[in-house]
């Protein structure tokens, strides 16, 4: 429908800016979490590239749960939140 916006894609780029700015943040200068991340982003880019979106949505998946898996101990470490 147009118009619909039922999860904010019209704030994209604030929401990206937001957690590109967070996970710098919590992240730091950890090389092993950044190429992680920028491997995950090629590959996301490749399947859309591809026209593969099912492939593409598997790599989101994985980006997301994996950068979950990563970044939430490092926001929560010692009982601290940002």
């Amino acid at each position: 429908t147009v118009g619909c916006d039922p999860i904010g894609a019209g704030n994209h780029h604030i929401n990206q800016a937001f957690f590109h700015q967070m996970g710098s943040h919590v992240i730091g200068n950890q090389r092993d979490i950044q190429k992680q991340a920028i491997e995950e982003h090629l590959q996301i880019i490749s399947a859309l590239m591809d026209g593969d979106a099912a492939a593409a949505s598997r790599a989101v998946s994985r980006h997301i749960d994996h950068t979950a898996v990563t970044v939430e101990p490092l926001i929560f470490k010692h009982g601290k939140t940002y």
